[in-house]
């Protein structure tokens, strides 16, 4: 019963982090492309 507890409650630490890197990572990448785009354009 605890394991399984301990187990979800990693689990879900585990979704958080990923969601955590994905929203930072897809930050960086949309601010060196809207960085490139704009270096194109002018």
């Amino acid at each position: 019963m605890i394991k399984k507890i301990f187990q979800s409650a990693l689990y879900i630490l585990a979704i958080l982090c990923i969601m955590l890197l994905t929203a930072f990572g897809g930050s960086w990448l949309y601010e060196a492309l809207r960085e490139q785009i704009s270096r194109m354009i002018s």
